[in-house]
């Protein structure tokens, strides 16, 4: 055997056990992509990769979307409606939803209207106090309209929270 058929076959050997000790760890995830996401914040991208590695895999949306019926499906509103004029979006939240529980942060209190009103206006909102802390760029927000779409998002109480367009 040559000498780089040699070192080729130990690299591969000794890579075995750690493929085999990742495995046995319940708590890495292992994901796939065509490409390395930039980052796994999905409102401060628009590349594709970082969108289905952090989007659709680390976070949850108000709705889904299901591929197969091409219809919007409910995630964490369990329900919406919407006016006559299609204007006004007013959505039911889920009841009993937490927030990630670690031993590092210990959720006090349900999800509810005013943390989805933070996630828009933290990306619509110029003014707002956590608007800079990813340099005010929300790619995705603004390539799709909604900084221009969205004129308001209110709290109807905290399981119902409502968008209005122009």
């Amino acid at each position: 055997m040559s000498t780089g058929k040699t070192l080729l076959a130990l690299a591969l050997s000794a890579l075995l056990p750690a493929g085999a000790a990742w495995a046995a760890n319940n708590d890495t995830i292992i994901y796939c992509s065509e490409a390395s996401p930039e980052s796994f914040n999905p409102q401060i991208a628009s590349s594709g990769p970082t969108f289905v590695a952090s989007s659709q895999v680390l976070y949850n949306r108000l709705i889904n979307f299901d591929p197969v019926k091409n219809t919007p499906v409910p995630s964490l509103a369990e329900s919406w409606t919407i006016s006559p004029d299609g204007k006004t979006y007013t959505f039911t939240l889920r009841k009993g939803v937490k927030f990630n529980s670690n031993k590092f942060f210990k959720p006090t209190r349900d999800f509810n209207a005013d943390d989805v009103i933070f996630s828009v206006l933290r990306q619509k909102d110029p003014n707002h106090p956590y608007h800079k802390v990813s340099q005010g760029n929300y790619e995705y927000f603004n390539d799709v309209g909604l900084d221009k779409l969205i004129q308001e998002v209110k709290k109807v109480d905290d399981t119902h929270v409502q968008f209005c367009a122009e």
